[in-house]
């Protein structure tokens, strides 16, 4: 018989920023750890507790592909941003359909909470998604769990540097090892902090980030949550797309 733990923690932290022209200025306090833990045992699968709906992905090893010479902004592009699938995909930047399944029940979940509470529903929006799954696939890669990654970049410094559009608040929520989005959901709601990202009446717009590493079995889920209150339309705007990291680079050897 096998059994193993799978250890569930939460992060949010909310960013307050300053309506700009291409964004806004500020920043915010990370918020404390929330920790219980969840048993699992009796079967040789270590996963046959998540939910039923969950086709487990291979495994990927972190490889860096960035330069010496590249900073940190760019490492991060070019590690984490730019290498996940095209958001025009069947799956969207997601490992496999099942979780990019995933991450639409928690859009539908995280609605429903807004809609008791008489808000309006948060919008999807493909550049949120896209950062938040990057954060969710670092954690899974590099194997920690935080709002600021191993580069030293916190949330604020990965959304900025996607030249996003303008917007005047923004906040994440972060969890890791839980089994399905039901539960993370219900954990992130009764986390006070967690749900005053949630029930923030001032967002419009969220990305959902679900990433999966078996190679970490004891918390190989991990989830993010990306909001922001944009000023306009979103989609009007110039964002960095990937492999523009590249074009800039190219730009500045023949200059």
């Amino acid at each position: 018989m096998f059994a193993t733990r799978i250890s569930i923690v939460l992060l949010g932290i909310l960013l307050l920023g300053l309506v700009a022209c291409g964004g806004g200025g500020g920043g915010g306090d990370t918020i404390p750890i929330y920790g219980v833990t969840d048993q699992q045992g009796g079967t040789d699968d270590p996963f046959s507790d998540f939910d039923s709906s969950l086709v487990v992905p291979d495994a990927e090893v972190f490889r860096d592909v960035s330069s010496p010479d590249d900073d940190i902004a760019t490492k991060w592009k070019k590690n984490f941003y730019d290498p996940l699938p095209s958001s025009t995909s069947t799956t969207r930047v997601f490992q496999n359909m099942s979780l990019k399944e995933w991450a639409d029940r928690i859009l539908t979940l995280t609605n429903l909470e807004r809609a008791k509470a008489g808000l309006p529903a948060l919008k999807w929006d493909p550049h949120l998604e896209r950062l938040a799954q990057s954060h969710a696939r670092d954690m899974g890669l590099r194997n920690f769990f935080a709002h600021d990654n191993p580069y030293g970049m916190t949330p604020w410094d990965r959304f900025t540097s996607l030249d996003p559009a303008h917007y005047d608040h923004a906040g994440e929520n972060a969890a890791r090892g839980q089994e399905s989005p039901e539960e993370l959901v219900s954990q992130w709601i009764t986390s006070p902090k967690h749900r005053a990202n949630i029930l923030n009446a001032d967002y419009t717009h969220i990305g959902i980030g679900v990433y999966f590493n078996k190679n970490i079995p004891r918390t190989p889920s991990n989830f993010v949550q990306f909001f922001c209150e944009f000023i306009g339309d979103p989609n009007g705007h110039d964002w960095y797309e990937p492999g523009d990291s590249d074009t800039e680079a190219e730009e500045e050897s023949t200059s």
